[in-house]
């Protein structure tokens, strides 16, 4: 079970092209915009992926400004 709900959005749009769904229908559903759905179904048919792997930037702080924080 997860709390993030960019996997829950995931998740859903899955379940619901599986069931049928057409991509309209779901992008009206889950409220995300229809090039959000098809990036969820391209990363979960070529790749498996449901979860998301944002990993942000790179920092610009050294470690020692990084320690002050």
């Amino acid at each position: 079970m997860t709390h993030d709900q960019r996997i829950c959005d995931r998740i859903c749009c899955i379940l619901l092209a599986d069931e049928g769904w057409s991509a309209k229908s779901i992008d009206e559903s889950r409220s995300i915009h229809e090039t959000n759905f098809l990036k969820h179904m391209k990363d979960y048919l070529e790749y498996d992926k449901l979860k998301t792997e944002n990993g942000g930037s790179e920092s610009y702080l050294n470690i020692k400004q990084n320690n002050n924080l």
